[in-house]
């Protein structure tokens, strides 16, 4: 009987890794010395790619992310000082509060606040691709765990529970743990993951010399592209899913046969110069491959992948 529910948990427990893995498609890198030195400064994660590549990203540590966090805090201390400031005009000088405004002038204050708290980090994380002004500084960045850009709500979660990363705990009176629970996750997580790194699907990666996937990028000749780079625009209306298929096609295109790169290309980039509504003019089918190249760089530069 023992043997029995042994080899059943075995085989469960096979299922659940098997079927994550198959979920998120990536898997750790080979154990890190456990050192408290290495997982306060970084850490490591290598994507599985969808042609079954390999790619490590280094991990921002907790002191960097610390570093990062401050640095936000004090803009976002100078934004709540200005904002402050505003209101405060605004109730001495009209005499709102005498008529009653105050309170709906102190509602559109906490709203403010919100927005400077929470709406702050996702706005810059979206512009900038995945950074934030504190983290464009310290050279990290926020991906989904995939290694693909964040998307939105994954932005959002992550940053609404930073409540639970700081520790601050609705009691009575309110309790504050000064940042404990994001010390302790980080700390013993290999990728350094915070609460809302886990919850969001996120890591927070080292952006210095870090190439999305992992591939080299051509060069490619102005005299040839000139044309195209002037005709491709509005690059914001493909997907990350639009993104990955120029990826793949970007990495695997030396190793293509000319015939094979221009029939692959074409079938990839016509719909989305459809989508994008660019008016380019293509006389040779190979010249869909450029495009392509073109259509990836430019995104990739848009939302800082670079």
């Amino acid at each position: 009987m023992v043997l029995t529910t042994r080899y059943l948990l075995t085989r469960l427990e096979q299922a659940w890794v098997a079927d994550q893995r198959r979920r998120c498609r990536y898997q750790n890198h080979p154990p890190v010395p456990r050192t408290n030195v290495g997982r306060f400064v970084t850490g490591s994660l290598t994507v599985l790619t969808p042609e079954n590549a390999q790619i490590t990203f280094r991990t921002a540590g907790f002191s960097t992310r610390l570093a990062a966090f401050l640095v936000d805090a004090v803009i976002q201390v100078i934004c709540y000082i200005i904002l402050n400031g505003i209101v405060s005009a605004v109730l001495f000088y009209s005499g709102a509060a005498l008529l009653g405004a105050g309170s709906i002038i102190g509602a559109i204050f906490l709203v403010l606040m919100f927005l400077i708290i929470f709406a702050y980090p996702t706005f810059f994380e979206m512009r900038w691709g995945g950074q934030s002004p504190g983290k464009k500084l310290l050279g990290i960045r926020v991906v989904s765990i995939d290694g693909s850009p964040v998307t939105i709500t994954a932005s959002l979660l992550r940053n609404l529970l930073r409540i639970a990363d700081l520790g601050i705990l609705p009691l009575s009176p309110m309790l504050y743990l000064f940042g404990l629970p994001a010390f302790i996750t980080t700390l013993i997580s290999r990728q350094n993951r915070r609460i809302g790194d886990f919850a969001a699907g996120t890591v927070v990666i080292l952006d210095r010399g870090v190439t999305p996937y992992g591939a080299a990028r051509i060069t490619l000749d102005p005299e040839a592209t000139k044309n195209y780079l002037s005709a491709v625009h509005n690059v914001e209306v493909l997907t990350v899913n639009d993104y990955r298929l120029l990826r793949r096609f970007v990495e695997r295109r030396g190793s293509m046969e000319k015939a094979v790169q221009a029939a692959a290309a074409e079938f990839l980039v016509r719909p989305m110069l459809d989508k994008m509504q660019a008016d380019v003019t293509v006389f040779y089918q190979i010249e869909f491959a450029d495009i392509a190249e073109i259509l990836e760089m430019k995104y990739a530069e848009k939302y800082g992948l670079l």
